[in-house]
């Protein structure tokens, strides 16, 4: 069998978690599927998938397989499909958080797409992070610290949480000045997938994490500024969600001297020797775009 035909089966069992599911994906039978997976085993010395009796999981072996799959079969498609005028095509898939993605990724990639019309993209927002692995990502945007990993990383920003109230909350219940001063404060919680109440400040000995009585929790970034807009608290978001407010006057930033230190943003991709030009020309793209907006940099607020 042709060894590429071996790896699109062994792409189809990575994507399906099923030997017949992926002998229909790929059209071929149940026992050439079997008959690809051991040979490809066995030529790599090491066990891909681990079976049972309803689906098949990938061994840390097979995953590593499947990335570097993913990238020789995405760049024979391409050297193919490509050989007129070096058109893009093919798909991408794209996560990031949800306010980040509704406000920069999704208008990039619309003009993205207007200059390379053989292209499709799927857009994954989610403000946890989803396996870029797993769910076959091609390139992931991330705001904070991040954990070691084999995943490439190129920095196109910096944000801060800052905390926002708005000129008639203001009025009414005075500034606070220290973080101490929130407990007599309506607080506005953006809530947290772990439900703590908590915010953590700089500013202070070691940095020090504060239970804040939260009055309403919203899991919803831009409900969180309707609300501080409507004078029904203070909330802390991330720079870039309220710098519009903040230049309007619509909210006012306290506690500033507590803020945390800045927060990176990232363009990650998984760490592969060769990646289909497509992915390469989005990510290249995509990092100028974000390192080309104000709004991106601390210097902004």
């Amino acid at each position: 069998m042709d060894r590429l035909e071996e790896l699109r089966i062994f792409q189809a069992i990575s994507e399906t978690r099923s030997l017949t599911q992926a002998a229909t994906k790929v059209g071929v039978s149940p026992a050439t599927v079997s008959r690809a997976l051991t040979a490809l085993e066995e030529r790599s010395g090491v066990r891909l998938v681990e079976r049972n009796t309803r689906r098949v999981s990938l061994t840390a072996a097979g995953r590593d397989m499947s990335v570097r799959a993913i990238s020789i079969l995405g760049d024979y498609d391409e050297a193919i499909n490509n050989l007129d005028q070096g058109l893009l095509r093919g798909l991408l898939r794209i996560t990031a958080p949800v306010q980040f993605g509704r406000l920069f990724v999704t208008p990039f990639v619309t003009q993205f797409l207007e200059r390379n019309p053989e292209l499709e993209v799927d857009i994954v927002l989610d403000d946890r992070y989803i396996d870029v692995i797993e769910q076959r990502i091609d390139a992931a945007v991330r705001i904070g610290v991040l954990p070691d990993s084999d995943m490439v990383a190129r920095k196109v920003g910096e944000v801060r949480r800052v905390h926002v109230a708005s000129p008639q909350y203001l009025a009414e219940r005075g500034t606070p000045q220290t973080p101490t001063d929130l407990v007599g404060h309506n607080i506005i919680f953006g809530t947290r997938y772990d439900g703590k109440h908590e915010w953590i400040f700089g500013g202070l000995p070691n940095g020090q994490s504060l239970g804040v009585p939260a009055r309403l929790s919203i899991n919803d970034v831009e409900s969180v500024l309707v609300a501080a807009r409507a004078g029904h608290g203070v909330a802390r978001i991330l720079s870039y969600q309220a710098i519009d407010d903040l230049a309007r006057g619509s909210l006012i930033r306290v506690l500033r001297e507590y803020e945390v230190q800045p927060l990176p943003i990232h363009v990650l991709m998984p760490s592969t020797r060769h990646i289909p030009r497509r992915q390469r020309v989005f990510i290249e793209e995509l990092s100028l775009f974000l390192l080309e907006d104000p709004k991106l940099r601390i210097a902004a607020l």
